[in-house]
């Protein structure tokens, strides 16, 4: 399936997690999370600046550790899916 240049994002709330997914053509501003995230690049590849530099592809996933700042881009200015799962503190 491949992918659309619109940004489609959706969050599910689920009591003691949360899930955010979608498939973006943006990069995310440094931010931090309240806890602890589970990211998985789904679809594509994406950037993470989390404590250094890495190149994620699909079915990569990383640890972002609660109030860590970090950044996701786009590689080569191409779409990615993702889904990243937070663990309400």
């Amino acid at each position: 399936m491949g992918m659309s240049k619109k940004a489609m994002i959706y969050f599910d709330d689920y009591g003691s997690l949360e899930v955010v997914h979608g498939t973006v053509s943006h990069s995310f501003p440094l931010h931090t999370h309240k806890s602890d995230c589970y990211l998985e690049i789904t679809e594509g590849s994406a950037q993470l600046y989390c404590n250094g530099t890495v190149e994620l592809s699909a079915g990569q996933k990383q640890v972002i550790t609660a109030h860590v700042p970090h950044t996701l881009t786009m590689v080569n200015g191409l779409p990615y899916s993702y889904r990243t799962i937070c663990v309400k503190n």
